[in-house]
C-alpha cells in the first residue's frame, strides 16, 4: 500500500493494483470563489487531475473535500467508477458531477469491496451530519481515514479492529479534533503509526501538526508527518524505514 497526501484530507491510495482517491481537492476553486484567505500555500500539481482512479471516497459535503471541478476532471472517463459518499455528499456529487458512474450512498456500518480492497464506513462527528470516515483494508494492511470529525469514543468502538496506519485531522478548527484529541484517538485505537492531516494548505489558517506530534510523543506513539505530495510506502513506514 502506498499513500500520497495531497493536502487537506486529499489522498491518493495505491493498493493491490487498485487506485483510490479520498476527498480530492486538486484545484484552487475555493480561492477563486472566496478570495485570498483560501489561496493554496502549496502549488497545484496538475498531473493529479489527470489521474484515473478506480474508486473515489468522499467523507462529507464541504468544498475542500467535495470539489466539483476536481471530480469532473477525475471522472471524465467512460468506464463507470464507484463514488462512495455519505448522504449529503452523495446527493451533491451525483447531481452536480453525474456521468456513468456508480454513486453509492454510504452510512456508518456499510461496506464496499473493490477487487482486493475492502472499504468500511464509520461515523464522523462533524458539522455535516452525514460525514463519514473510512476503514480501508488491502494486502493485509488496515488504514483508517477519520474524515473531518471531533473526538468520540464511539469512533474507537466502530473501528473495532487493528489499525496499521491512522490518518487523522488535527487542526482543531471547523468542528475537527485538535492535536491532543487526535492523539487520544490514536492511543485508543492502538494505531501502529499515525499521520496528521488537514493542516498547512490555506493562507487563512496558521495550522500545524505540532500539538498532535507533541501529544503523541508524550504517549510514546509513533507518528510520521509527510509533506504534501510525498508518497509513503506503508510497509516501509511500519518497519520504521525511510519511505
Amino acid at each position: 500500500m502506498k499513500i500520497t497526501w495531497l493536502g487537506q484530507l486529499s489522498l491518493l491510495i495505491e493498493a493491490e493494483g487498485v487506485t483510490l482517491m479520498v476527498d480530492p481537492y486538486l484545484t484552487d476553486s475555493i480561492y477563486e470563489r472566496v478570495g485570498e484567505d483560501y489561496r493554496r500555500l502549496v502549488p497545484l500539481k496538475p498531473e493529479y487531475l489527470n489521474s484515473r482512479p478506480d474508486g473515489i471516497l468522499l467523507t462529507h459535503d464541504h468544498s475542500d473535500h467535495l470539489d466539483v471541478p476536481s471530480l469532473k476532471r477525475l471522472l471524465a472517463q467512460d468506464r463507470p467508477v464507484p463514488v462512495l459518499a455519505g448522504a449529503n455528499a452523495w446527493e451533491k456529487a451525483r447531481t452536480q458531477v453525474g456521468g456513468p458512474h456508480n454513486y453509492v450512498r454510504m452510512a456508518p456500518g456499510t461496506e464496499w469491496t473493490l477487487g482486493p480492497v475492502h472499504i468500511r464506513a464509520v461515523s464522523a462527528f462533524h458539522s455535516d451530519p452525514t460525514a463519514l470516515g473510512y476503514v480501508i483494508t488491502a494486502g493485509g494492511k488496515t488504514l483508517y481515514v477519520t474524515g473531518d470529525t471531533l473526538f468520540s469514543r464511539e469512533l474507537i468502538r466502530q473501528v473495532d479492529q487493528e489499525v496499521d496506519i491512522l490518518i487523522a485531522v488535527v487542526n482543531g478548527l471547523g468542528n475537527n479534533m485538535n492535536g491532543t484529541d487526535a492523539a487520544r484517538l490514536a492511543e485508543g485505537l492502538g494505531a501502529k503509526v499515525s499521520i496528521p492531516a488537514h493542516w498547512g494548505l490555506f493562507a487563512k489558517f496558521a495550522d500545524t501538526p505540532e500539538e498532535f506530534l507533541a501529544a503523541c510523543r508524550e504517549r510514546k506513539l509513533r507518528t510520521y508527518a509527510p509533506g504534501i505530495y510525498e508518497q509513503v510506502d506503508a510497509d516501509c513506514l511500519l518497519k520504521g524505514e525511510r519511505t
